[in-house]
């Protein structure tokens, strides 16, 4: 319900006679800058006891009484990474806090409707950052467009004023893998066209990214992604990329800020020399193994692509499968996302899933182990059997079970995998299928990070096996075996 200008003011004037020093002010003005803040960063922001802001919270609320909230109190809901002891208390920006705002000098104020841990947590690292630049008397800009070459433009988490007069960027980033190469190509490929204009004189060719991770394996993997993102954008644009890229923990950038010009490298990660420890082998360089790649849309396509196999190479190489690991489901979930991303236009998700082929292929080619445990399971015994839907089912259980089972995984209990045909009144194509159901989200979690997955992310992860299990039925053509006998 949007509030009218009186309501506003009324709201504004009683919110004045029963708080002094316009702490109400600093409150919602700290909640607007991302939609979302804890109860920290409140105390950081107002300078108040947390006794004291719990009062004036409550003073805040009653002032409301009748009208839309200030803010919502959304519990002890968020866990930031390795954060130990209860979690963090979370508020969100309400309808009549964004209304009070817009009349402070926040004309995009607008309600938070943030409900995803991940973005609700990305929005807390900026405010992180955004708050520890105004604690040195900086000035900082949050999620902001920043134009260049005429419409376009660049949204940065952070933008800090030096006392030189000149910016520099701060990107807050949590963990991620080769399934996130897309969107930090992207996201590159962004800034080096900002870098190549104009608009970019008055800024540090330094962009730093602040990984809100404790120091550990998650942490090196997605040092390690960003670099597979960035030779993917040099080795595209065919030329030096006209910015740098560089890495630090978020808690040791919090601990001790750099706000240099020239940031001091011996604290900062310089991204495109990083190299995942674990390597032995000496592989290709990324525009060899590009290609073997087949033919797709771009050449930058086929890069990502290449980038996401050198993965499947690097896990295969040093991990193997004989005892079960949760780097085998997120290994399937990359080999999924390839095609199947948000990134993708409604046009593009009609198409045959083609990258996300190539990639189960390479994989059983590597595997040639598990590829023949497949082959041989799927056709044993074929030619004496009598195939009707009960005994493809059965048959297709078998496979599934050997697939899960070469992983040191079960298909029943927390992980559930089974096929299924659709029920005669469902709408949709009608062929033997693969249901995937993670039972406990447990399975998913990370002790680094400490915290599961959130449910659409678990959703994720189960289409992508329950694809990875059907296409060995559906998709065998493609993956260089002969087709089932009952399909």
């Amino acid at each position: 319900m949007a509030l009218s200008t009186d309501e506003v003011n009324a709201l504004e004037k009683k919110l004045n006679s029963l708080l002094k020093d316009g702490i109400w002010e600093t409150i919602l003005m700290t909640l607007a800058v991302t939609g979302a803040a804890t109860n920290q960063h409140l105390i950081q922001a107002t300078r108040l006891g947390r006794d004291k802001l719990r009062r004036t919270l409550e003073k805040m609320s009653e002032a409301a009484i009748g009208m839309p909230p200030l803010f919502l109190d959304k519990g002890q809901g968020i866990r930031r990474a390795g954060e130990r002891g209860s979690a963090s208390r979370l508020f969100m920006l309400g309808e009549s806090g964004a209304a009070l705002c817009r009349k402070l000098g926040v004309p995009g104020a607008h309600a938070c409707k943030l409900d995803r841990e991940r973005a609700i947590t990305h929005a807390l690292g900026i405010l992180d950052v955004h708050l520890l630049a105004r604690g040195y008397d900086l000035g900082v800009v949050s999620d902001s467009n920043i134009r260049y070459n005429g419409e376009s433009f660049i949204r940065p988490d952070n933008v800090v004023n030096l006392d030189t007069g000149m910016q520099i960027i701060l990107e807050s980033e949590q963990d991620a893998d080769s399934d996130y190469i897309n969107r930090m190509v992207t996201s590159l490929n962004h800034k080096q066209a900002f870098f190549c204009s104009e608009a970019s004189a008055g800024f540090s060719p330094v962009v730093r990214i602040l990984i809100d991770l404790p120091d550990g394996e998650t942490y090196r993997k997605t040092l390690y992604a960003w670099a597979k993102a960035l030779e993917v954008c040099s080795e595209s644009a065919g030329e030096v990329l006209s910015f740098k890229l560089a890495a630090m923990r978020l808690g040791d950038f919090i601990a001790e800020p750099d706000w240099s010009l020239e940031p001091d490298m011996t604290r900062w990660v310089d991204v495109a020399r990083m190299e995942p420890e674990a390597r032995k082998l000496t592989r290709s360089s990324l525009a060899e193994l590009a290609h073997g790649v087949p033919e797709f849309e771009t050449y930058q396509k086929r890069l990502i692509l290449a980038a996401q196999l050198q993965h499947i190479y690097e896990i295969c190489d040093f991990r193997g499968w004989r005892f079960p690991d949760r780097e085998f489901l997120l290994l399937i979930r990359d080999i999924y996302s390839a095609s199947h991303n948000e990134n993708r236009t409604p046009f593009q998700r009609c198409w045959i899933p083609n990258e996300s082929l190539f990639l189960l292929d390479q994989y059983l080619r590597i595997q040639p182990e598990l590829r023949a445990v497949v082959d041989s399971t799927i056709h044993s015994d074929s030619r004496r059997i009598h195939w009707n839907q009960s005994t493809a089912l059965h048959r297709m259980q078998v496979v599934v079970d050997a697939f899960l089972e070469y992983h040191g995984l079960q298909a029943d209990g927390p992980l559930s995998a089974y096929p299924f045909t659709p029920d005669y009144a469902a709408r949709g194509p009608r062929r033997f299928s693969v249901a995937v159901e993670i039972n406990d989200p447990y399975i998913l979690w990370n002790p680094e990070i400490g915290r599961c997955p959130d449910r659409k992310d678990i959703q994720f992860f189960e289409k992508s096996l329950a694809w990875v299990l059907s296409s060995l039925f559906s998709a065998s053509h493609y993956l260089g075996y002969k087709k089932p006998p009952f399909w």
